[in-house]
């Protein structure tokens, strides 16, 4: 195509858009030499695997996938989403730390965030990881506030109140 994408690639792209999956795995498992270095065929193959419940094989292709090329942003979040549901926090800092050695992202700080607070409920951990995000972007409002209210919760759990209210209020701001 003019993309350089394969013609399989993308009728099996279209037949996954209209939830055929079974048609889409055939035409990606017959196609065995267009672009191996793409890795598309096995991305489509672990958003078929999730769809179709098959958590384990849907981690074998984002794990492959990801480490193949890890600069590729639908690799990471296929990969950090299936570790997020696995609540797999080893795996998910791996994905992290290799992912923001070739993609700069305020926006990539603020959701490891947050999904390592989901997955831990640690104020501290998350804070960490926006502390390093802000030493890259320092003045970014959206990394500030989740500073500031994970603060304000690691205080409030503290029963700190005092500081917690002024953490809260700096979230306002």
């Amino acid at each position: 195509s003019e993309f350089g994408m394969p013609i399989a690639y993308m009728k099996a792209k279209f037949l996954f858009d209209e939830h055929r999956y079974d048609e889409a795995l055939t035409i990606l498992n017959a196609d065995h030499n267009s672009n191996p270095n793409l890795y598309y065929a096995e991305y489509l193959k672990g958003l078929i695997a999730t769809k179709k419940n098959m958590p384990d094989m849907a981690m074998k292709y984002a794990k492959y996938i990801f480490y193949k090329r890890p600069s590729n942003i639908n690799f990471y979040y296929l990969l950090g989403g299936l570790a997020f549901e696995r609540r797999d926090t080893l795996e998910m800092n791996r994905v992290f730390k290799e992912f923001i050695k070739y993609n700069y992202s305020h926006q990539i700080w603020s959701d490891f965030s947050q999904n390592i607070f989901s997955v831990t409920n640690n104020p501290p951990s998350a804070l960490n990881i926006i502390q390093d995000g802000l030493i890259k972007f320092p003045k970014d409002s959206a990394l500030l506030f989740q500073k500031n209210y994970y603060e304000g919760l690691f205080l409030y759990r503290q029963s700190n109140f005092p500081l917690a209210i002024k953490s809260f209020e700096e979230c306002l701001t």
